[in-house]
């Protein structure tokens, strides 16, 4: 659609708006997802100065269908515009106000948790937080005088408008810390609730951190219990240790005093924790190196995998702290679980590339992991392959002549081997090496 065809659409949805039939006005307010961003693309900053205040007005409507799609719209505005929306932010807030049916939930017999259903209403009233949380991104200071409402927001019904409540506040203190001190006590509650809620708390709370450290030393073990509970989580964990961080460089014997703890019966959870940790800052963890070293001898293998990543992710900033272990992690490419096979290989791999002199310390052990598997073939698969081949390309092939003859030649002498298994398996992996003239000599054995 061009400008004028989108211009023409939005006239006639902006009239039926204003119908009083509940049926046209909620058919213009959905038509309003074919063409928002159309809207966007083809409508200039002067043109859309006069549609936001139309559509401002309808979020009023009696109707939640269409309070939902023109606060959806107005909110893709703000994500694009966010200037068009600075003289909104009390408008917004009073509407964010308005009587609108609590939302309600079920319980999930699955996942033993309840299951967030908004009604259309409290759909738009999240759309209408993240308006707010748009502008406050780009205009914190006129979010100044509004932080007693935002704590308000903290405690609302709708868990979305409560993330948002969050992220704003987060957005105020970055560049007015001292205007949140009063919200840190609701904000560490939200630390406790599902994801996405402890998420939107802990980005506001590491926003203020170093500016009320003295509040958050007693903290530290709140933030651990959240460390192990959402360990395996993607955002949180970086978070809580980016937060510790924070508090160690002030109180750093305290700091570790808490996370050595952590230490104590190593389960799955505790060391995922201390992968989170040492992701960003192994400076904490330094004393617990021996607990992981340890740990990838466990007979569970969630334990062995994530204790491989933890030392890897140390061994990125300091190669010299786990240049004993090199070996067992090698080792730990033909793992009996797959998992464990695959994150040994990611950790050896990004080793490789930033700290090359780990080279020297995996090259003897892969070449006789290599002739083992190929060997073993009641005991290995042959996918098992795969990664070996990478780090031979990667290591032995590129780095070491003498080792690479060595190699080839013992993999050569596997092409006579009675069993057609391991001379299958050493073709393949002499292919895999993608050397032209052992392609060759390879296929004449066959």
């Amino acid at each position: 659609m061009g400008r004028d065809e989108i211009e023409g659409k939005l006239e006639g949805i902006l009239r039926d708006l204003s119908d009083c039939s509940v049926e046209v006005r909620e058919k213009a307010a959905s038509n309003l997802e074919d063409i928002k961003y159309d809207l966007l693309k083809y409508m200039d900053l002067s043109l859309l100065k006069k549609v936001v205040p139309k559509l401002m007005e309808k979020l009023d409507d009696q109707s939640g269908k269409v309070r939902y799609y023109i606060a959806r719209t107005l909110e893709s505005i703000s994500s694009k515009f966010p200037e068009l929306f600075k003289d909104k932010i009390v408008e917004l807030m009073k509407k964010l106000n308005r009587p609108c049916k609590e939302p309600y939930r079920i319980y999930d017999r699955n996942s033993h948790d309840e299951v967030y259903f908004p009604n259309r209403c409290q759909h738009a009233r999240y759309w209408m937080s993240q308006i707010l949380e748009n502008v406050s991104k780009n205009f914190p200071e006129l979010f100044k005088d509004k932080i007693p409402k935002l704590i308000k927001l903290l405690h609302d019904s709708n868990d979305e408008v409560r993330i948002n409540a969050a992220y704003i506040l987060g957005n105020i203190g970055e560049k007015y810390p001292e205007l949140i001190k009063d919200a840190i006590p609701r904000l560490m509650e939200h630390i406790y609730g599902y994801e996405d809620i402890c998420y939107s708390a802990l980005v506001a709370l590491w926003k203020v951190a170093e500016k009320y450290i003295d509040v958050f030393k007693d903290k530290i073990d709140d933030l651990i219990e959240r460390l192990e509970w959402f360990s395996t989580s993607e955002d949180i964990p970086e978070t809580i240790a980016d937060l510790l961080h924070v508090i160690w460089k002030k109180y750093p014997k305290l700091v570790k005093e808490k996370i050595k703890k952590l230490g104590k019966d190593l389960d799955e959870c505790k060391v995922a924790a201390l992968r989170a940790i040492a992701y960003e800052h192994p400076e904490l963890i330094f004393e617990l190196i021996p607990k992981l070293k340890k740990a990838l001898n466990d007979p569970y293998e969630l334990i062995r995998e994530r204790a491989a990543a933890a030392l890897g992710n140390i061994g990125m900033k300091y190669p010299q702290l786990i240049e004993d272990i090199i070996p067992k992690l090698v080792e730990l490419l033909i793992d009996e679980d797959p998992d464990a096979r695959e994150v040994t290989y990611n950790v050896l791999d990004d080793l490789i590339e930033k700290q090359p002199k780990t080279i020297e310390k995996i090259i003897p052990k892969l070449k006789e992991i290599t002739l083992r598997v190929i060997t073993e073939t009641s005991t290995f698969e042959e996918h098992y392959l795969e990664n070996l081949t990478r780090l031979i390309k990667q290591t032995i092939i590129k780095k070491d002549p003498k080792a690479t003859k060595d190699l080839i030649s013992k993999l050569k002498d596997k092409l006579k081997h009675p069993s057609e298994e391991v001379r299958k398996r050493a073709a393949q992996t002499l292919k895999e090496i993608e050397k032209p003239e052992i392609i060759k000599n390879t296929t004449q054995n066959q």
